[in-house]
């Protein structure tokens, strides 16, 4: 699966460096490497691998859930965090923009 560039850089600190299909993201302390890294939506692995259309439909019902876990695994290292994020849809935006201060 062909991933947007921020999406790639999001996983990483520091700069990116692209040629092509062969991606790098730089880090202080070190380099990681695309062929390390996997990203899971609940039990759904969608990369390194394309995902086949069982998964997207699987991805369907997980992304529809109220709360989505999001794991991205690095390949380097044994540190962990937690973001999180909300929904941005056009009816959260909605909602908030009728507040008045």
């Amino acid at each position: 699966m062909a991933w947007p560039t921020g999406f790639r850089a999001c996983t990483g600190h520091g700069g990116l460096r692209e040629h092509g299909d062969d991606i790098s993201i730089v880090t202080v302390d070190t380099d990681i490497a695309p062929g390390s890294v996997t990203v899971r939506f609940g039990d759904a692995e969608v990369y390194p691998g394309e995902p086949e259309a069982d998964t997207l439909d699987k991805l369907v019902g997980i992304m529809r859930q109220d709360e989505v876990d999001i794991v991205i695994t690095l390949g380097v290292g044994e540190a962990e965090a937690t973001v999180y994020g909300c929904d941005l849809s056009a009816g959260y935006i909605r909602i908030n923009a009728d507040y008045t201060t």
